[in-house]
């Protein structure tokens, strides 16, 4: 039974609340709906017969500027694209859903036309002849978090594309393609018959791995290109080519077709690694830079550069067919880096190099160094606390 006192405390409060809610007077003047319209709910435009209607070659056109997202999975059909973007600014959410190609269809999104800043997100597009998603013809587009496989093309950017968390899978001409100054990030090429990724002038490649492709895993195509923390594995041909100029950088490179790291020009690799590749863990022309590199057990040499270079501060081990480095130019400083368990530790084939504090350690010949270079003196490592030369070449 509640006290006197309690029933009184506990009507005061219902009286407390009854008064504080409010006059139950509606207000003058007619009702008018406070909720929010349909428009303002989801403010993006569907991706349907009514909104985007088709043509001949497509079977959804986006001819007007706006945020559009589908609503359901879309099925291509033979002698057309699946989405053609025909406007600016175009932002395409796939909102998780597959777009699937067929036999004879041609690309799954395109672009007709100039139509810069394109955005395309959140999808599977798959199973298309021509390319799985096209934007070559958007200046500084954006494809972020969409799967792209089994089309003859997976990922086709432009000038500034961004491509950020892709996967390209089982295509036939290559995974991700980009052209200059593009931005490739935390993707991944897989089993595509062609080059995993494909870059032009000055783009970067950061934070991707390339795996099982039929030809190169990373194929940098133009002058500055710079490739960042990704892996190449299990390629076709070489794991990563610059053709032109570029940094390679804390990259790893394992068990390619061909080389793990190859170029023709003068390029900058540091801190990297390459091991188990068929021919040699890294291969560079004249003019190379080449650091705090390890490379093991691959199938020629572990290191190989022309003339004009340095080679400082790495590793080679287990190369039983081929030099540790194979210095084939002149004109190259090689200092402060070990060799063991090669065939021959450092080999040297060209004169006018420059050999200082290096040490070779259990080669079947340490050091091979041609006439007409200058070395430090090779010493044997047990005379390292009495040896007086600060340049002096060590081996044991």
């Amino acid at each position: 039974m509640r006290s006197p006192l309690m029933r009184a405390v506990v009507g005061l409060l219902f009286v407390g609340r009854w008064a504080s809610a409010g006059d139950l007077d509606p207000p003058a003047g007619p009702v008018t709906p406070t909720h929010k319209t349909l428009t303002e709910v989801e403010p993006r435009i569907a991706v349907n017969a009514a909104n985007t209607p088709g043509d001949d070659l497509s079977l959804f056109v986006i001819s007007e500027p706006g945020s559009y997202y589908l609503v359901r999975p879309l099925k291509g059909a033979p002698g057309k694209h699946g989405i053609a973007i025909d406007a600016h600014p175009v932002t395409l959410d796939l909102n998780g859903f597959a777009v699937p190609g067929t036999t004879a269809a041609l690309n799954g999104i395109t672009v007709r036309g100039d139509h810069p800043g394109l955005v395309i997100r959140r999808g599977d597009v798959g199973g298309w002849p021509g390319i799985a998603v096209d934007v070559s013809g958007s200046i500084g587009s954006v494809v972020e978090d969409v799967r792209v496989r089994d089309s003859g093309t997976g990922i086709l950017g432009s000038y500034a594309t961004i491509v950020r968390r892709c996967s390209a899978a089982g295509n036939l001409a290559g995974g991700i393609f980009v052209g200059p100054s593009c931005l490739v990030v935390d993707s991944l090429a897989r089993m595509n018959s062609g080059n995993g990724f494909y870059a032009l002038d000055g783009s970067q490649i950061v934070r991707c791995n390339a795996e099982f492709n039929g030809d190169d895993g990373f194929y940098l195509d133009g002058d500055s290109c710079r490739l960042e923390r990704c892996v190449a594995l299990s390629n076709g041909r070489h794991g990563i080519t610059s053709i032109y100029s570029a940094a390679i950088e804390d990259s790893v490179s394992e068990r390619n077709g061909q080389h793990g790291i190859w170029s023709p020009w003068p390029c900058s690799v540091a801190r990297c690694a390459a091991a188990q590749n068929d021919l040699d863990g890294i291969s560079l022309a004249d003019e190379a830079f080449l650091t705090a590199c390890a490379v093991r057990a691959n199938g020629r040499d572990g290191l190989r550069i022309g003339a004009r270079g340095l080679v400082s501060g790495c590793q080679a081990t287990g190369h039983s067919g081929g030099a540790g480095l194979r210095v084939l130019g002149s004109g190259n400083r090689i200092e402060s880096n070990h060799f063991a368990g090669n065939q021959r530790g450092l080999g040297i084939e060209g004169a006018g190099n420059l050999v200082i504090r290096n040490s070779a350690s259990g080669n079947e010949t340490n050091y091979d160094i041609a006439g007409g270079n200058v070395a430090g003196p090779i010493v044997d490592a047990a005379s390292i606390a009495t040896d007086g030369s600060p340049h002096a070449n060590y081996e044991h």
